[in-house]
């Protein structure tokens, strides 16, 4: 278990909502994820931005079972050993490029750098 499964478990015993975002179509790897983390303007040294197939998750969060197709997009903070940002994006089919990054996956985390 990695320190994003631990912070996961920690956000899945809270009761804060994690925004959902729905896309008609396929998920954009670089329109949607990118773009996304673009935007947040992250420190590098200490925020690491990662994702995950809502399917991987739907064990530790029940309320995810529900989406089909989907992603959870998270910065986990070293500093405060938390994910401070998180979004799921649900779509109806993932781009190739999407596909392609889900690949790589370590226990089914992404880290994106």
């Amino acid at each position: 278990m990695n320190k994003y499964t631990n912070a996961i478990e920690q956000l899945s015993n809270c009761s804060v909502s994690i925004k959902k975002r729905n896309v008609e179509g396929f998920l954009d790897f670089r329109k949607h994820v990118v773009s996304w983390f673009k935007m947040l303007n992250l420190n590098p040294a200490t925020q690491t931005p990662f994702i995950i197939d809502v399917n991987d998750l739907s064990s530790m969060m029940p309320s995810l079972s529900k989406i089909n197709c989907g992603l959870f997009l998270g910065v986990y903070d070293d500093e405060s050993k938390t994910i401070i940002k998180s979004e799921i994006i649900q779509a109806d089919e993932f781009d190739s490029n999407t596909k392609s990054v889900l690949e790589n996956s370590d226990d089914g985390i992404v880290v994106l750098s």
